[in-house]
This record gives structure tokens, sequence and C-alpha cells, in this order.
């Protein structure tokens, strides 16, 4: 539940972050940085100082979202697209478009398994940086049985698959049957 009027909620800004966070944008100082100091995501940083009407320097460079991957493999060698978007702060959509453009740079060290409930069973890659051969996806250990057209199994063409005759589903047929099973 949402805080009670009058107590602040945990992601409500005070007037003096607000105001120094302005300062600090409009004198450059890099995302990253007011990221850390404000326990703030980066997404944050920029909607704040995009609210207060602060404005970055001229010449102010905003480092690409490659440098921003880049950066976040200094503190893991290896990562999941969900880690990237935890430490980067950019949306998946962004992180992927950039992991495509500079994939020569990077590699698939390893598949595992999501931890996420609405995709379990799914597979995600841990990237690596440098160049280097991707890992396999492994595939279902269960092989697909192919469907066998019964016409051309008539016609013998194909060879009938072994296995139980007749119904593979047994169920009462007579009306009788209904009765002595209740």
């Amino acid at each position: 539940m949402g805080a009670t009027k009058g107590e602040p909620r945990a992601k409500d800004w005070l007037t003096s972050q607000v105001k120094t966070l302005c300062e600090e944008w409009a004198a450059g100082v890099p995302t990253e940085v007011l990221s850390a100091k404000y326990g703030r995501s980066y997404r944050a940083i920029e909607v704040m100082a995009r609210d207060c009407k602060a404005r970055r320097p001229i010449g102010f460079n905003r480092p690409s979202a490659w440098q921003r991957i880049q950066k976040s493999f200094e503190s893991a060698e290896m990562q999941t697209v969900d880690h990237m978007i935890l430490t980067t702060g950019m949306w998946k959509s962004t992180i992927i478009k950039a992991i495509k453009g500079h994939r020569h740079l990077l590699h698939i060290e390893k598949w595992v398994e999501s931890d996420r409930t609405d995709k379990l069973g799914k597979l995600k890659a841990v990237w690596v940086l440098g160049p280097g051969k991707d890992a396999p996806k492994h595939k279902d250990p269960k092989p697909l049985k192919k469907a066998i057209n019964p016409f051309a199994s008539a016609a013998g063409l194909v060879q009938i698959p072994e296995g139980q005759r007749g119904r593979v589903y047994q169920q009462p047929m007579g009306l009788r049957d209904f009765g002595e099973a209740a």
C-alpha cells in the first residue's frame, strides 16, 4: 500500500536534493556519479533534471549506450541482458540494439535458465566482452516426433510406427456402461 497523507514515499525527492541535482546537472556532473550519490536509477536522474528544466553545458556529450554497456562489464565479467538493465539503467530494447550493433566485440559464454516465473524453461544468454565463439544453445533433450501421414502408411509408402494397436483411450461406449460406472 502507498504512504498515508503527510508521510513521504520512498521515491519522493526532497527539495534540497532537487535543487542540488539541477545545479550539478547544469555543471556537467556525469549521470553515473549523480545516480550513485542519490541512490536513484539513471532514468530517475534524467527525468528529474528534465522536470526542473536543467540543461547540460555546451559541448557536453552523453555517453552512448555501447559505452555504458562496456562500463557495466567493469563490475561483472559475465552478464545477462537483465543484469545489464540493472547496471546501466537503460531499456532492454536499447541494450539489445547496442549488442547487435557491436556483436563482433562480445560473445555468448553460456546459456542459463531464466529465473523469472513467467519465463520458466527458457534460456537466456550470458554475455562476455571480447571476441570469441558463441556457446551453442542447448536444445530440448526430447526429440519431437514427426507426424506420419496415415494415407501414406496405408499405401505402403512409409513404415508404420511401432506401438500398441487399437484405441489409445478406452472409454465406455454403451448407455449401460455409464450406469455401471456411477
